[in-house]
């Protein structure tokens, strides 16, 4: 691999890690490890592809995931990077036909919308001139077909709480990571 130019290997998940960590360090190669949420116990197939950030075993799960790599790591000097496998939260189509995807938040996440739409409107009047809408309370947009239909999305394209939704979406994201990030730290 050396003497082709590469310097470099992007590993996706722990299939003998030991041994390509060693080889690494022995032959001086960087290692970018790249997380799988395939390794997570009682994911469904549609959480491995869209996890609900918001489910505390989810979260659970990832953090002792998370912590085993991270002590599986630790003596080896060729790691460069820990990818933690965001994942994106939005359909993607890889043709470029359509270019905007609705959010595909989890049961935990849409649960707690209204609160983080409470935190960022702080009161509901503000929502209610935002969206167009006149709810009697945060949960209210629950029970609004038009913004979500069980656990999903409807088409929002051109909808006033789309970016509320995206924003949301991408809250969710980052929120996990930093709870992530700082189990990482303390291993």
């Amino acid at each position: 691999m050396k003497e082709a130019g590469f310097n470099t290997l992007d590993l996706y998940g722990k299939s003998f890690l030991d041994e390509i960590l060693e080889w690494c360090d022995r032959n001086e190669f960087g290692v970018y490890l790249r997380t799988s949420y395939t390794e997570i116990r009682g994911l469904s197939p549609e959480r491995i592809e869209f996890p609900d950030f918001m489910d505390t075993h989810f979260r659970t799960e990832a953090k002792n995931f998370m912590a085993s790599v991270m002590s599986d790591i630790q003596d080896y000097h060729s790691v460069l990077a820990v990818d933690m496998d965001q994942r994106w939260l939005f359909s993607v189509d890889w043709e470029g036909g359509r270019r905007i995807g609705e959010p595909r938040l989890g049961p935990e996440a849409i649960q707690y919308f209204p609160k983080w739409l409470e935190k960022k409107y702080g009161n509901i009047a503000q929502i209610n001139l935002a969206w167009q809408k006149q709810y009697a309370q945060f949960t209210d947009v629950l029970e609004d077909g038009s913004v979500i239909q069980g656990e999903n999305i409807p088409n929002s394209v051109n909808q006033p709480w789309r970016l509320d939704l995206i924003e949301y979406a991408l809250w969710t994201i980052n929120d996990f990571l930093k709870d992530l990030t700082s189990t990482m730290r303390s291993v």
